[in-house]
């Protein structure tokens, strides 16, 4: 009986096998003008395809860089105004800078004096913390992407083209020049 069984099995798979490859299915005969024709038009999908996939890959780069470029607008505009702002109260800075370097008598106005170079180094605090830095010119050379020069004299302490004096401080907010250091300069 049971071989009966395992007989059955082998007999019911085999009919299966048979049903599925049988006289149902239609077997395609293509002539060597349609199997070209079918690869030309796979050839031109797979071209399209790849078309697509390179518009898709320009148009996302794109939008990368839309980004950044409103972005660094964005800074840009930022930076500007507080620039403007900043630009008018540089020269208050000045004029608190001469005072200082000519202070009355310091017994009778000490107090006064104190009080004035407190509120100029609050100034100072300030700028910094906006990100507006003195720039230190001293002995350096000359450049006038950051200097300008009011007057050439010689100076045997120094080379030509270095800086012999600081006029005026410039200052730099970030990379940029806010105001340029009026200097003068060994010839």
């Amino acid at each position: 009986m049971a071989k009966n069984r395992k007989d059955n099995k082998k007999e019911n798979i085999e009919n299966e096998d048979l049903e599925m490859t049988g006289p149902s299915e239609e077997v395609l005969e293509l002539s060597i003008d349609e199997v070209a024709e079918m690869q030309e038009k796979m050839l031109s999908l797979q071209n399209e395809a790849l078309e697509n996939k390179d518009n898709w890959l320009r148009a996302q780069a794109d939008f990368v860089n839309y980004k950044k470029r409103k972005e660094a607008q964005q800074i840009m505009m930022f930076e500007d105004a507080a620039t403007r702002v900043i630009k008018q109260f540089l020269p208050s800075m000045d004029d608190m800078k001469r005072a200082l370097d000519n202070q009355p008598n310091a017994d009778e106005n000490s107090d006064w004096i104190a009080g004035i170079e407190l509120i100029y180094q609050k100034f100072h605090v300030i700028l910094g913390n906006e990100g507006v830095v003195p720039m230190d010119v001293e002995g350096q050379d000359f450049d006038p992407k950051f200097h300008e020069a009011i007057s050439q004299e010689e100076s045997p302490d120094h080379k030509s083209g270095q800086i012999i004096e600081e006029i005026q401080t410039g200052y730099m907010i970030g990379e940029r020049v806010l105001r340029h250091a009026l200097v003068r300069v060994a010839s």
